[in-house]
């Protein structure tokens, strides 16, 4: 209805978005751009993380991955289990569930992925219903796209908690609200996190760090 306020993409100053508002919009009057899809992709994002970055550790993540940690050492004292992971990554989801991953073998050997179901047991148990689901393994699609950065200061590819999580995530159809990773004990922690809120909060290490987009595209489940 109004001539274009930018006379430069063309002599009809009429013409909107190169007479293609289906594919196109301009709500500045300067720049064409490719329309949204209408119908999002399946994925489970949330809170702008399209790009696929991990999430911001949020009071509740962080709330959440401490339980895990406390759970975790409940184990262990009671002798319930003598095989244990070290470390512990958490996902809260948008419907109030967790996905939780604990480090050890990728393939969850050596008892690790009997630990996960041992813990998820008793998060369960104490939540009253069924909102973590712990995850000892990283699954083969995961696990074949991690690369350990030739700078090294990473850990073995698939060892950390971080993938584990994200196999956990990928069968969540909630979107992922936030993120926390902790190690087991606030002394001997190998990665802090610097002006952490808990001594025990962990840094990603480098190989997390490089296969951030990676990890989260797994975790977020995009299907684009």
């Amino acid at each position: 209805m109004q001539e274009d306020v930018y006379q430069g993409d063309g002599l009809n100053l009429y013409a909107y978005c190169e007479n293609n508002p289906v594919v196109y919009y301009d709500s500045s009057g300067y720049t064409t751009q490719a329309a949204q899809p209408t119908c999002p992709p399946t994925s489970n994002v949330a809170n702008g993380n399209e790009e696929n970055k991990y999430p911001e550790r949020t009071p509740e993540a962080q709330a959440e991955a401490q339980k895990v940690i406390d759970a975790r050492n409940e184990i262990v004292a009671s002798g319930e289990s003598t095989v244990s992971a070290r470390a512990a990554a958490v996902f809260t989801h948008e419907d109030g569930t967790v996905s939780v991953g604990v480090s050890g073998s990728p393939n969850g050997r050596g008892g690790l992925v009997d630990f996960a179901e041992t813990l998820q047991d008793t998060l369960n148990e104490d939540a009253g219903y069924d909102k973590y689901t712990v995850s000892g393994i990283v699954d083969k699609e995961l696990y074949s796209q991690i690369e350990v950065p030739p700078q090294g200061g990473g850990c073995p590819r698939g060892v950390c908690a971080e993938p584990k999580a994200a196999t956990a995530a990928h069968y969540n159809d909630s979107p992922i609200t936030g993120m926390d990773v902790r190690y087991f004990d606030e002394t001997s922690n190998p990665y802090p996190l610097i002006n952490a809120n808990s001594p025990n909060q962990m840094e990603f290490c480098n190989t997390c760090k490089s296969n951030e987009e990676v990890i989260m595209n797994y975790a977020n489940n995009n299907q684009q």
